[in-house]
């Protein structure tokens, strides 16, 4: 069984007496009570540029403790950099409050005496606890997901690359489904919930173009763009496209195929293989593939140009996309697949540290048309391209 790593707190304090001290005597015994380890990068210290070293164990650390006492240039650098990177930071100080550079001087700040080591000792415990807690606000978790830091500077456009109308052309019906609405079994989840997503950050300023595949030719997938795609390659064939260019090279390789199995020629079932074999997970919910099904969330650089960034929201049946459109657009089921990725030390602001998450959902059964459990929602796998 795997140990889920131990998250860090960076600890920011000038590199001379009596802060040594109070790091041994003080902040590193209230780190380690309060179930985080300790990083300094005095301790931590190896060759290279010292601003892009600090800079990533910051990012390695959940949250940051920085003493403003003298108003140090470095500590200020850093607590600047520990913000650029949305890390919580918990301030402390010897001096007055009017003493407080005035950048900081509106955050909450620790006060402490030097001889009273034990109440800071707590007092720090306690804003650990207070600092663990803290959420980033729904809006800026999606920004982290569909628009990462490592974009923002390339004016590009977004384009989501789908079909409305994909369950008419996959089972070839001139109808809808009749008990089932198409908010539930139609790639338009991705659609909706992708535009909506936008619309929270950006407003109505920046919303993404809407291609349907079918009606552009392959050449536009080399134009410069932040596409994506939704739904398997039996609905959009830019997803298979896609897919077999950033697999070129890269292992695991995911991809989709028609099921031997199926018995339906018309309209074959899809299978998600990775390296050639099918997948399927450990969880499973009896009920079979039409209430509990799963799909694939790719985030990566644009095989087509790695200044751009391309996502993949698609799943073995539209179950399966439905989980995938829900992780990447849903702040609940959002912030179950972030905390996976945090785990595995994936910086999620940058789109170049590419990643593919095996995702499910289950129906509510209580609800008539089968609509989705959010509370059922899982990240089965993760796969990380380096």
């Amino acid at each position: 069984m795997r140990t889920r790593p131990q998250a860090n707190a960076f600890v920011i304090i000038p590199f001379k007496e009596p802060y040594r001290s109070l790091y041994q005597e003080v902040l590193r015994p209230a780190i380690e009570q309060s179930g985080l380890a300790s990083l300094i990068a005095e301790k931590e210290w190896r060759p290279g540029p010292v601003a892009e070293h600090i800079r990533e164990l910051i990012r390695q650390s959940r949250v940051c403790i920085a003493d403003l006492s003298e108003s140090n240039p470095n500590v200020m650098y850093e607590i600047a950099l520990a913000h650029s990177e949305s890390r919580p930071v918990v301030l402390i100080t010897q001096g007055e409050p009017e003493a407080i550079p005035f950048d900081v001087r509106h955050l909450r700040v620790i006060r402490y005496t030097p001889g009273k080591k034990k109440a800071l000792l707590e007092a720090i415990k306690q804003a650990l606890r207070a600092a663990m807690e803290y959420e980033i606000s729904p809006a800026a978790r999606l920004r982290q997901m569909l628009v990462p830091k490592s974009i923002r500077g390339a004016d590009y456009p977004f384009v989501v690359a789908a079909s409305p109308l994909s369950y008419r052309e996959a089972f070839r019906t001139r109808g809808g489904w009749k008990e089932r609405p198409l908010g539930t079994y139609a790639d338009h989840l991705g659609i909706r919930g992708l535009m909506q997503s936008f619309g929270l950050i950006f407003g109505l300023n920046r919303l993404p173009e809407f291609l349907n595949p079918d009606d552009f030719h392959d050449d536009v997938l080399s134009k410069p763009a932040h596409l994506f795609a939704v739904a398997s390659p039996k609905t959009n064939r830019w997803t298979r496209l896609v897919l077999e260019r950033f697999f070129e090279n890269r292992t695991p390789r995911w991809e989709f195929q028609a099921d031997p199995d199926s018995k339906d020629l018309r309209n074959p079932k899809v299978q998600l293989c990775v390296d050639g074999r099918p997948y399927e997970p450990v969880h499973q919910v009896e009920g079979g593939r039409l209430v509990w099904d799963f799909g694939v969330v790719l985030r990566g650089p644009s095989p087509f140009g790695p200044a751009c960034m391309f996502m993949v929201l698609a799943g073995r049946s539209s179950r399966g996309t439905e989980a995938t459109s829900l992780a990447a657009t849903d702040p609940q089921c959002l912030e179950k697949l972030l905390k996976r990725l945090e785990e595995e030390r994936i910086d999620v602001e940058d789109h170049r540290q590419a990643f593919c998450a095996v995702v499910s959902v289950a129906a509510d059964r209580k609800n008539v048309n089968l609509g989705p459990d959010k509370d059922s929602f899982r990240v089965e796998d993760l796969a990380v391209y380096r």
